[in-house]
């Protein structure tokens, strides 16, 4: 945010700009008169551009040799008035660039000779007139302004032609330019090999005018780096830098050592093999021979093949002194080193020999009766004649050791009867089967020839009468008593087989009823039969009841239509009873309460004795149930009660007491 100040004196008073580190600063010379930030003109429209006079003075004529205003060495300002008339002298700020702008300060009337004051006004305000003595008038002011756009102060002489002297003190606040940073063209390296540094100007400018301004405007974030470091190698030579080699470890026979090789640049740093010449690269590996600390042994190859694949070989191999580098050499040198191993050895082979399957004589069969076995010997032998175990000879195709052979000698021979079949009858006589067979002690069934003793009857005839079958036969029934009700008849049953026997009646399923019942009213009498009357449960007038059924001469209950219906007796009678009834005084009404007179009121309650049918009787069947209910009376504190006349109650009736509530109770 720039601030720019403005002091300005009219006749004497000084002028001066300043401004805030970050903003442009103005100084009141030429430049301050040009059209760029700062302008004054007259309100004639004096547009020449200023005079420099001599004594350092800047003016703005007014064309005529009447001055408008001027300035003098010392920055001071003054008002002058023409032959002809007054001008008004107009300060304009041009903003530089889009922002707000805040315009603080203050006129005043420092001096005054003959004039009649001085008109003030400025953008957004109205003219004011100001005197010598009164308070300045106070500019306060914040604008949103675009580029380019004016703010204006006028001073005007108040239409005389007076020397006014006119203080000024304005200061404005707006917008700082935009600040950019600006590089120049790298330098050279500062070396071809090697690491080399270039620099370049960086420079902080206005971003409007691009004028140089202090490094500190500009953001520091984003300044460009005014140096950078780098390698170089455009002037470099290479040439090939070898190690040394190592001392060779302790070792037998040869020993290889290494050392490395690098390519080396012109200013001694490592660079890469393809820059140096392959052609002239030193070798990196040589060798060295020491046989000192070599120890010996002996070495031996493998057996040979045995000299024969089947039974007792022999194998041999080759035996050598070996040095501990691998090389063989002279047995002598292996004198310290033990007992020399054979070359020859005997061993029994087996891997070429060939298996078969010997047998011997069979033995004859076992004596038995019947079928036998007989045996021999099977063995595994060698090809070589030596035997063998069993798993050397192929199993499949192993000769049996044991075949069948049949024998009788010692047989036997006996009868074998089978089972009775069944009769060739159910029920009564009949024939029965079986089988008979001579049979070996073997169990084979032979000739009967074979069995000396009787045979047994393969045949016989016998009675079975498990499989018959029985039925009920049952007579008639017997003729019925005369009676009246009911009467027993009965009847004979009889158990037959299917043979038509008669047999015992377990045999038989359980028999029907062998008895009946049979009922014969034809001779039967027929009466009413009465029950007692039930006990009245009521008060008063109530019904009792009684059973009346109509009876057989048997003592059978009967249908009602099976007695003379005219002649049945009544079930049912209306009666009077008060056995079951109960008695109680009962409150008929109860008046309203009287006036309040000598502190008491009186109500009078009328009663009756009444049966619990309802009834009213004599108040002495009450006597049992208490004192006949009284008139009451009660303590009181005033009238309470007024009587009504009758014809005023509700609905044109009479009322007999109307009651008021005594609150004070």
């Amino acid at each position: 945010m720039r601030k720019t100040a403005i002091r300005g004196i009219m006749g004497v008073a000084a002028m001066l700009l300043s401004s805030t580190a970050m903003a442009e600063t103005y100084t009141p010379n030429a430049e301050f008169f040009a059209p760029r930030t700062f302008s004054f003109e007259t309100t004639r429209g004096v547009t020449s551009a200023p005079t420099i006079w001599s004594a350092g003075v800047y003016q703005r004529s007014a064309g005529d040799g009447a001055l408008g205003y001027f300035l003098y060495s010392d920055q001071s300002m003054a008002i002058h008035p023409s032959s002809t008339g007054p001008y008004s002298v107009i300060l304009r700020f041009r903003a530089p660039r889009a922002g707000s702008y805040r315009f603080t300060g203050s006129i005043s009337v420092v001096d005054q000779e003959n004039g009649s004051g001085i008109g003030v006004s400025w953008t957004g305000s109205s003219r004011r007139v100001l005197d010598r003595g009164q308070a300045p008038a106070s500019i306060s002011t914040t604008i949103e302004m675009t580029a380019g756009q004016e703010f204006s102060i006028e001073i005007d002489p108040n239409g005389t032609a007076a020397y006014d002297t006119t203080g000024l003190a304005l200061s404005v606040e707006g917008p700082d330019a935009p600040r950019l940073w600006t590089a120049g063209s790298w330098s050279e390296w500062s070396s071809t090999c090697g690491t080399a540094t270039r620099t370049r100007t960086v420079t902080c400018v206005d971003g409007e005018t691009g004028q140089k301004t202090s490094d500190a405007s500009c953001q520091a974030s984003t300044r460009p780096s005014a140096s950078e470091t780098s390698t170089q190698t455009s002037g470099c030579s290479y040439s090939w830098t070898p190690g040394s080699y190592g001392s060779p470890a302790p070792a037998c026979g040869t020993t290889a050592m290494s050392r490395t090789v690098s390519c080396t640049r012109s200013d001694t740093q490592d660079a890469d093999p393809s820059m140096c010449d392959p052609a002239t690269k030193p070798a990196t590996e040589t060798a060295t021979t020491d046989y000192g600390t070599c120890s010996y042994s002996w070495t031996a190859d493998p057996w040979s093949a045995p000299s024969t694949a089947c039974g007792e070989a022999t194998q041999t191999r080759l035996v050598g002194c070996l040095r501990s580098d691998g090389t063989t050499v002279a047995e002598s040198s292996c004198a310290q080193a033990g007992e020399r191993p054979s070359t020859s050895q005997t061993t029994y082979q087996t891997s070429g020999c060939s298996f078969s399957w010997t047998t011997g004589e069979w033995s004859g069969a076992v004596p038995a009766c019947g079928p036998t076995v007989e045996n021999r010997s099977v063995t595994c032998v060698r090809s070589d004649g030596q035997p063998a175990t069993d798993g050397s000879c192929p199993s499949g195709m192993r000769p049996a050791d044991q075949r069948a052979a049949t024998s009788y000698g010692t047989c036997g021979f006996s009868w074998e009867a089978g089972s009775w079949s069944a009769p060739s009858r159910t029920c009564g006589s009949a024939t029965r089967t079986r089988d008979v067979v001579c049979r070996r002690s073997d169990g084979t069934q032979v000739a009967d020839a074979q069995c000396g003793s009787t045979r047994p009857e393969d045949s016989e005839t016998v009675t079975d009468f498990s499989a018959c079958s029985h039925t009920l036969s049952y007579g008639e029934w017997s003729a019925t008593a005369p009676a009246c009700g009911d009467s027993v008849q009965t009847r004979a049953v009889t158990c037959i087989r299917e043979d038509g026997a008669t047999v015992d009646g377990a045999l038989c399923p359980a028999p029907e009823p062998l008895t009946r019942q049979a009922t014969d009213y034809s001779t039967c009498s027929f009466r009413w039969d009465v029950g007692s009357w039930s006990t009245p449960s009521a008060c008063g007038q109530t019904t009792r009841t009684r059973a009346v059924t109509c009876l057989r001469s048997d003592g059978g209950q009967a249908t009602d239509a099976q007695c003379d219906v005219g002649a049945k007796p009544s079930s049912s009678e209306q009666i009077q009873d008060t056995s079951a009834c109960q008695y109680s005084w009962v409150q008929t009404s109860v008046a309203e309460w009287s006036a309040c007179v000598g502190g008491t009121q009186s109500r009078s309650v009328q009663a009756e004795c009444r049966r619990s049918d309802g009834s009213v009787t004599s108040d002495a069947l009450c006597s049992a149930s208490g004192a006949r209910p009284e008139n009451e009376s009660r303590g009181c504190t005033g009238p309470v009660t007024t009587p009504t006349q009758p014809g005023t109650g509700p609905a044109g009736g009479q009322v007999i007491f109307r009651r008021v509530i005594d609150v004070s109770r």
